[in-house]
């Protein structure tokens, strides 16, 4: 987070002294806000995915654990 209110300050300083070198400073911190944003759906994603197999696993082994087999 400190780094994001860094990158805002920038924005604002870029803003008032119109500098090109802060400008893609600033370009680069956004790319970065941006890919830990779709890292972070990428592992809800992955997370909601995995409880989904575990629901799927436990009903399978209770399936299992409850019918009696054919011989």
């Amino acid at each position: 987070h400190k780094e994001i209110l860094e990158g805002l300050d920038k924005s604002i300083e870029c803003a008032i002294n119109d500098d090109d070198e802060l400008e893609e400073e600033i370009e680069g911190s956004l790319e970065y806000i941006e890919s830990m944003v779709l890292c972070k759906s990428r592992v809800n994603r992955y997370l909601v995915n995995l409880n989904k197999l575990q629901e799927l696993s436990t009903l399978n082994l209770s399936n299992v654990t409850t019918e009696p087999e054919k011989s």
